[in-house]
């Protein structure tokens, strides 16, 4: 048996009441494929939770918004469609970032493989599931895919978003650790002011980096090429500069 097999014979889930408190305990294993899957759809509900505001005017912890999210998930009237299962299955609510020659060849020495968990993944399940579209493979060193849309859309498209999220963990704002899901997408040259909606000219940024990039006052330019960021405040010689540590672990491949 692979040990992806041995990882599925050994999945479970518990649920049960705690008796002091009555709230209801969940416990489970899942297999690597099934766990990434799981934790991306929750996800997916945790950053639209966290988008739309505080519940009911209360501010929630991650582990909260989890626990809301899995509800959402679970308690949505409209999964008893099976059309809307289909479709819900079939969208992708994760990236791997996968090296081309580890993609093609298999694992070596440089290979870059990272899920923006700490779920590790095998190089042939990731082969299998791209094809069934459920998880988005974002391979670095190919030039196939079209992530420029110039002057025609002003957001971000999905796609666009997705390889920011690929390359990106954080804020690009070197030693801002807020979560990329958390940020928006910024035009280093303004779109008022003519800049493009590409990759080359895209950057994510949360929301108080955003804000000193509009109305503070920061110049910010980008090196397309490698991904370095760097920030000059108001004020101030000093340039701070930072590399996405994926393109920075790509570029030792």
């Amino acid at each position: 048996l692979t040990q992806l097999e041995q990882q599925r014979r050994r999945t479970f889930l518990r649920h049960w009441v705690d008796r002091d408190s009555g709230m209801v305990c969940i416990r489970g294993e899942f297999d690597p494929e099934s766990g990434l899957q799981i934790v991306g759809r929750l996800q997916n509900t945790v950053d639209r939770l966290f988008r739309e505001g505080n519940v009911n005017g209360e501010p929630r912890s991650p582990d909260q918004l989890r626990a809301l999210s899995l509800c959402a998930l679970v308690l949505d009237s409209s999964t008893n469609s099976a059309d809307h299962i289909s479709s819900a299955y079939a969208r992708a609510d994760v990236s791997v970032v996968v090296d081309l020659k580890t993609l093609q060849t298999g694992i070596h020495r440089y290979s870059v493989i990272h899920t923006g968990t700490d779920i590790d993944i095998p190089i042939d399940t990731i082969r299998r599931i791209a094809c069934e579209a459920k998880i988005i493979p974002i391979v670095l060193g190919t030039d196939g895919v079209v992530l420029d849309v110039g002057r025609s859309n002003r957001l971000a498209t999905r796609h666009q978003r997705r390889a920011l999220e690929s390359m990106h963990a954080s804020c690009a704002v070197p030693q801002c650790t807020i979560p990329v899901a958390q940020c928006q997408p910024h035009h280093i040259a303004f779109w008022s002011l003519g800049g493009p909606t590409d990759m080359a000219n895209l950057v994510p940024l949360c929301t108080e980096h955003h804000r000193c990039a509009h109305e503070g006052g920061w110049k910010l330019s980008l090196d397309p090429a490698t991904r370095e960021l760097s920030v000059r405040e108001p004020g101030s010689a000093r340039v701070r500069t930072a590399v996405p540590e994926s393109v920075r672990a790509f570029s030792t491949a």
